[in-house]
């Protein structure tokens, strides 16, 4: 069997995405704090060969995020400006679908909603013990329509796969714990709120989701462990999860509402009695 290798420099280019239509290389400058800054992207063809060479600033610029649409033909990339784009992977039209107005102290991702495009821009209110942050949620479907513009009085925003329910993180005015709410996604009116339990695991920082898959809970950390937060408002710990720590965050699978990657190392049902996987423990 013929293989064929390609080699560049990877100094100068780093791949940002790659599948078997092609790859989108960014040429950088340098590697800050967040993101990457860049000159210019590049899209090739499956052969390596260049087809679509473009740029989203005239400076350099810090790309916060990028994503493909489901059906594979565009995919969306977000600026360090605050400029979100669309770039047709086929006839490489980039179009600007949305421009943010940004301040000092604020911060932007770009994540899939289904079928939707979401932004999270975080702004930093204050100094205080624990600092005080406020997020807004806006999406976009990939015609560049504003579907949603969402102010969330609180923070570590997170949408349960129906889309129907939404958590986000605040604290007290006591600041003795943080409290999860779990709110109405269209008219954020809360239905529970779990004192001393986050969705931020904080160890590892595991971008995974929190949901099931059937949106019927969602997995928290608390002072004593990580346990399940229901719809009926029950706040159980699963077998699967007990004994562990930071180490092992628990994330639901996308498809089964009893199956969690437990950290980077097994797989595991909700009773524990069905695991796969191996623990090193130094190489976790």
């Amino acid at each position: 069997m013929r293989q064929t290798v390609w080699q560049w420099d990877t100094e100068r280019f780093g791949v940002i995405f790659a599948d078997e239509r092609g790859v989108l290389f960014m040429e950088r400058i340098g590697e800050p704090e967040q993101g990457k800054v860049a000159r210019r992207l590049i899209w090739t063809g499956p052969d390596m060969h260049p087809m679509h060479t473009f740029s989203i600033s005239d400076d350099e610029y810090v790309l916060r995020g990028y994503f493909l649409s489901p059906e594979g033909q565009y995919l969306a990339l977000l600026s360090g400006e605050g400029k979100l784009f669309r770039l047709d992977l086929a006839t490489g039209a980039l179009d600007t679908l949305a421009t943010f107005e940004l301040s000092p102290g604020v911060t932007q991702t770009l994540e899939p909603a289904g079928e939707l495009i979401q932004v999270v821009t975080r702004t930093h209110l204050d100094d205080g013990l624990p600092p005080e942050w406020y997020e807004r949620v806006t999406r976009y479907d990939w015609d560049g329509n504003q579907v949603a513009d969402i102010a969330i009085p609180g923070d570590r925003v997170t949408f349960s796969p129906d889309g129907q329910w939404i958590t986000w993180e605040e604290w007290p005015q006591d600041w003795l714990a943080p409290m999860t709410v779990v709110a109405d996604a269209k008219t954020l009116e809360p239905r529970l709120q779990a004192l001393g339990a986050t969705t931020c695991f904080s160890r590892l920082g595991s971008a995974g989701s929190r949901w099931l898959s059937d949106s019927s809970g969602l997995v928290l950390d608390s002072g004593d462990g990580y346990h399940l937060l229901t719809l009926d408002g029950e706040l159980r710990q699963l077998p699967a999860f007990e004994g562990m720590d930071g180490r092992f965050e628990p994330v639901p699978a996308p498809d089964n509402p009893d199956l969690f990657a437990l950290g980077r190392i097994a797989v595991s049902d909700g009773a524990g009695t069905k695991r796969l996987g191996v623990t090193l423990y130094g190489f976790v």
